[in-house]
């Protein structure tokens, strides 16, 4: 008797051991398993180190939700941005924008601003015009470069070139107009797009969108 207890306890102990390590080797589905960590865009940094100093006075880049979330969905529409695009902006060291011919970011850019239709879009060159009325105008540009660089260098060539071809100065940003006062904000957005057929060949699309508010002087 006394030997068919100690069997049972000991047997009764294998069972327990056994039931603890099934536990642990397969946790209870209502254990969350981590969250997928958010990739964090520095470009509204990276850009603002492009500007001088006076520039700065006129504006700094800062970050956009909307124009990211815009930018994504623009962007990896191969409707928009071709694998073709992608795999030839790839091979080029070259800043490419909207008016350079067949350019691989002229579509981005229109659809862009088509879902941005809601805002009064104009053109960096048409700021010191005189508005028609008081509010927003809002331009938009998007230009892209190889994915063989890193998001800063990718940034900053963008924005070195943008700043190359529109100027940002107080001629070309005005402080006022007429009876008008002028306040600007930039917001950047930087995404990189990879091909769907070669995935190791991508590109960045760097859209820049900066809002000129006018005010009764």
């Amino acid at each position: 008797m006394k030997l068919k207890k100690i069997a049972s306890l000991a047997l009764a102990g294998i069972m327990a051991v056994s039931m603890l390590a099934g536990c642990k080797d397969n946790p209870s589905s209502s254990n969350p398993t981590d969250p997928e960590t958010p990739v964090v865009s520095n470009a509204a940094e990276y850009a603002n180190y492009m500007l001088s100093g006076p520039q700065k006075n006129i504006f700094t880049f800062g970050s956009n939700a909307d124009l990211d979330s815009n930018v994504k969905k623009v962007a990896e529409n191969s409707d928009n941005l071709t694998d073709d695009h992608i795999e030839n902006t790839y091979g080029t060291l070259t800043v490419i924008n909207e008016g350079t011919g067949s350019s691989a970011v002229k579509t981005v850019g229109e659809k862009l601003d088509d879902e941005f239709s809601n805002m009064n879009i104009i053109t960096v060159a048409d700021f010191d015009a005189t508005p028609s009325v008081l509010g927003n105008r809002v331009a938009i540009d998007v230009l892209g470069v190889s994915g063989k660089l890193d998001e800063e260098d990718a940034v900053k060539s963008v924005v070195k070139s943008w700043i190359a071809s529109n100027g940002v100065s107080t001629t070309v940003f005005p402080a006022s107009v007429a009876n008008f006062n002028f306040e600007y904000k930039a917001e950047i957005s930087a995404l990189k797009v990879a091909s769907r057929q070669h995935s190791d060949q991508s590109m960045w699309v760097v859209a820049i969108m900066v809002t000129q508010t006018a005010t009764e002087a």
